[in-house]
């Protein structure tokens, strides 16, 4: 046993519930690292610059773009994509499933 697990159990009566605290530094090293291994595109900055007009000298994207840049990639991955125009084969055949199901009823 780790002198961290016996300090803990010498201090902490049995059953008591540990909060550990995690540093944000962390999460903001390891989004700087996806960043540059894999979401850094040139565009970025003038992208943000599109979106928050303010930014009107902005040539390099803060660790909070980074971040915001990875949860929307996170978000991409996990969220329903939008199905899009339905074709004019769909259509008919929706149109055609209603008339028949019209008739179904009508009898």
């Amino acid at each position: 046993m780790s002198p961290s697990h016996l300090v803990v159990r010498r201090l902490l009566p049995e059953g008591a519930v540990l909060t550990v605290a995690v540093d944000d530094t962390l999460f903001k090293k390891v989004t700087v690292v996806w960043y540059a291994l894999h979401g850094h595109r040139p565009s970025d900055a003038s992208d943000r610059r599109e979106r928050a007009r303010w930014y009107t000298t902005k040539t390099y994207p803060s660790v909070s773009d980074m971040g915001a840049k990875l949860r929307r990639v996170i978000a991409a991955r996990f969220l329903p994509t939008s199905p899009g125009r339905p074709t004019n084969q769909e259509i008919r055949a929706v149109q055609q499933a209603w008339a028949a199901a019209s008739l179904d009823t009508a009898a």
